[in-house]
This record gives C-alpha cells, structure tokens and sequence, in this order.
C-alpha cells in the first residue's frame, strides 16, 4: 500500500498535469452539487480555503456565498496554527503563507451553529479521509472546533479507494466531486 506521502506526491503531479478545461468543468460540476447541499443552503457563513495550484476553484463558490448573504471566512497562517479572517471582498487578499492569498483583516471568526467550512486536499476516500499537504493545518483546527460541518471539494481523480488515516486525522463530513457517487450522510 502507497504511503499517505507517495499518494499526495503522485496526486498533486497529477493535478498540476490536469488540463485546464477539464479542471473548470469538473469545478463547475462541484460548485452546483455544493449550492444544492444542504448544508451550503442553510449556513449563515463559509469558511473557505482560497484555491491554489489547480485545486479545486473556490472563487467562484466565495463569490456566489457573497452573493448569497453568507458571511465569508478564508485562512490565514501563523506558525502552527491557522484560523479565519472575513472577507468581504476578493481585495481584501494578499500572497502570504506559501504563497497562498490571505486575508488582510483582523475580523477573526469562530464557528457556530449551522456555519459550514470548505476543505481542500491532494486524496480523498469517500469515508471523508484526506491528504492534505502535510503540515496538518486543517485537522489541528478541526480538532479545536469538532462540531464544524466541513465538504471537501475534489475532482474525480483524487478519489481513492482507501485513505491511510492516522488517528489525528479528521475526516470531512461529506466529500463532493462531479461524478455522481458522492457520499451522501446529510447530517
């Protein structure tokens, strides 16, 4: 069995071999399937991560969660730790931790009740498993906050059959990708 390190190396080559016009298509499929979820339709506010080297668009959701009346949260990095700043627009973005745009605010929010956090990654199971990018920024913020309702977003070839998790690993309550197999809980 490949490592969690072997499956992100040949995913991520992968992805960056991806042709652009499948990725905007497939991403198109993911945002409508996301815009139907309940879960989207009934938060007050998105957490997001801001899309970078082909993953998954999420300007296009940030945008339409804007357009909706949802408060809008994306991650900033310091150290360790990650947490999330709203944006009220895509100006108030900046080039910081590895280079991935950031928030130039301060207004830090928390989750509540009913808010609904968006998670990328390089490989997805479709139990929730991912492999994110290895500094495990996502699952040491979701252990802080266990009640979040969280969707990874992935294009059909980062589903794998098994996810070798790890007992820190926090998987994601749904995972949405353009074919039609998703998992469907609804929790």
């Amino acid at each position: 069995m490949e490592t969690k390190k072997e499956i992100r190396t040949r995913l991520l080559k992968l992805r960056m071999e991806f042709p652009d016009e499948v990725c905007a298509e497939q991403a198109k499929k993911v945002a409508e399937k996301l815009f139907l979820h309940p879960w989207y339709q009934g938060c007050g506010r998105l957490f997001c991560y801001v899309s970078f080297r082909k993953e998954v668009d999420t300007f296009a959701i940030m945008k339409r969660a804007l357009q909706d009346g949802k408060a809008l949260a994306v991650p900033k990095v310091r150290d360790t730790n990650m947490d999330f700043y709203e944006i009220r627009d895509f100006s108030e973005l900046q080039k910081g931790a590895y280079g991935i745009l950031e928030p130039t605010g301060e207004q830090l929010l928390f989750p509540q009740k009913d808010d609904l956090m968006l998670v990328p990654g390089a490989a997805f199971d479709r139990n929730g498993y991912r492999i994110g990018y290895g500094g495990g920024y996502y699952d040491r913020y979701l252990r802080r906050h266990p009640d979040m309702k969280t969707i990874a977003l992935a294009y059909d070839f980062q589903i794998i059959s098994r996810v070798p998790a790890e007992e820190f690993d926090v998987p994601a309550g749904e995972v949405l990708f353009p074919q039609k197999q998703n998992k469907q809980t609804f929790t």
